[in-house]
């Protein structure tokens, strides 16, 4: 298995502008099947269900432009990305026109990047990655990676039966899920509690701890978990 921390370090160091020309022929070998694109509406849903349905099954709602990787080397540059939450896949089209778009493998060896600086790898189903799947690398770091999990699933809509209850729409509900991963490449859960992120960021704990209460640092805000990440590393580094 490769070492996922490898392709953190990887990913978070190269420019998109500046990779290597990959090889067209790795590119297709990576398509599931360039014959059989995905339909605009794959969701099992009528068109006026999904038009009528809140939220978003996409992690983004359009494509954006990208590269795709196979074990660490550029296979495919500039090629446009949608990654789809609800089925789990990564969609790619080689046109922000063309209407034709296709699924990515879901290989451990292949990963892309956006330009947003959007990295996601997948991870097969084990017991340390939450049942596997596709998650984003958030934070590359000397000591421990923080990635994150996304899923999406989709709830009906009710009709009210009586005049006490209220009618809802049907929606697309999001959840994010972060982990910390070490160099053995195991998975742990972030808690929920501020207070009991020093339970997973073990090192230097009464420092951290100190780093946490005097940021703020709020264990469901990504933008703190990217902050506090860094500075554990930078704790590590030092030492």
């Amino acid at each position: 298995m490769k070492t996922l921390s490898s392709i953190a370090v990887l990913l978070f160091t190269v420019v998109l502008c500046n990779a290597q020309r990959g090889s067209i022929s790795a590119y297709h070998d990576v398509l599931l099947n360039e014959t059989s694109s995905i339909t605009t509406n794959p969701f099992g849903l009528t068109d006026a269900q999904l038009a009528a349905t809140i939220g978003s099954p996409y992690d983004l709602e359009s494509f954006v432009r990208g590269n795709i990787y196979v074990k660490d080397k550029l296979a495919k540059k500039d090629v446009f990305i949608r990654y789809n939450v609800l089925q789990g896949t990564i969609e790619v089209k080689d046109s922000e026109r063309t209407q034709n778009h296709w699924p990515l493998s879901r290989q451990e060896d292949v990963f892309v990047k956006t330009i947003l600086n959007d990295i996601f790898v997948f991870v097969p189903n084990n017991a340390l990655a939450s049942d596997g799947g596709y998650f984003q690398i958030l934070s590359g770091g000397e000591t421990v990676d923080l990635y994150k999990k996304t899923d999406i699933r989709y709830v009906d809509a009710y009709e009210a039966k009586t005049s006490m209850e209220t009618s809802r729409p049907a929606k697309f509900v999001k959840t994010d899920v972060y982990f910390a991963v070490n160099k053995r490449g195991d998975f742990i859960e972030l808690p929920s509690r501020s207070k009991k992120l020093t339970d997973v960021l073990s090192m230097n704990s009464d420092r951290v701890n100190k780093y946490i209460k005097k940021n703020k640092i709020k264990a469901d805000d990504e933008a703190d978990l990217k902050k506090l990440f860094a500075y554990y590393n930078a704790q590590f580094k030092s030492k």
